[in-house]
């Protein structure tokens, strides 16, 4: 169902004619943008609570309007704050423009510094900005699994122990974060890892692995965010034992 502002901004009755794609964003800062096929991005902002987040109007973000609050206040939920080091090599994969690094950090006590590690260039040039109230952040342009992979190969002796103090939000897209993240995690010894999941059969399959790693579940919460679809949005928290 089209929200309020996108039915009365006329935009659903107006012809495109010669036009491949057209994507209609409807922002809680910016008010209705439209974007037809590859224009050039543009500025735009969304509130989450008392919090703007600055984004391109093609950067991914959830599309149901009440998401990006609720997965941050769940995310809080599902931190231990206990096992949160402000120094450690804490990181956000597949970061975004930062919403959930965000919340993360949001629970230390201390400034954070956070590794954001996201693939889509664009995006990670808002994280910086978006998180500059209470993270130091590192932005990472690449792959996470090859991320992640090149830090396995390239651990010190003794770097571990920073991994172990370690928190890591994990919001991987729909097929999941596959053996090869979940393996490297692993072998960091990540201390907590918060798991954003949108397929469940992916996340049971992740879960599987960690647990057979050593790892424990120790939170889920899950919200039908996607109707008539056999996706949930869960969050699960795993502690390495």
């Amino acid at each position: 169902m089209a929200s309020r502002a996108i039915a009365t901004s006329g935009v659903l009755n107006a012809s495109y004619e010669g036009t491949q794609n057209v994507r209609v964003v409807d922002t809680s800062g910016s008010g209705v943008r439209l974007v037809i096929d590859e224009q050039k991005p543009a500025d735009i902002i969304e509130r989450v609570g008392g919090k703007e987040f600055g984004l391109s109007d093609q950067s991914f973000w959830q599309v149901h309007h009440s998401a990006p609050a609720l997965l941050s206040e769940a995310v809080v939920r599902a931190v231990d704050a206990s096992l949160v080091f402000a120094d450690a090599n804490n990181a956000d994969l597949y970061s975004g423009v930062g919403l959930l690094g965000h919340a993360l950090a949001s629970v230390s006590t201390d400034r954070l510094r956070l590794q954001a590690v996201e693939s889509d260039e664009k995006a990670l040039g808002y994280v910086s900005e978006n998180l500059a109230d209470v993270a130091d952040v590192i932005p990472v342009a690449a792959r996470v699994d090859q991320w992640l992979k090149n830090q396995v190969r390239n651990l010190q002796p003794g770097e571990k122990s920073a991994w172990s103090r370690a928190t890591v939000i994990l919001d991987p897209p729909r097929s999941g974060a596959k053996a090869e993240a979940t393996s490297a995690l692993a072998a960091l010894g990540v201390g907590q890892i918060i798991y954003v999941a949108c397929d469940p059969v992916a996340l049971g399959r992740d879960a599987k692995a960690l647990i057979g790693f050593g790892y424990e579940m120790v939170f889920l919460e899950a919200w039908d965010l996607f109707p008539h679809t056999h996706h949930m949005e869960t969050i699960a928290t795993f502690i390495k034992r």
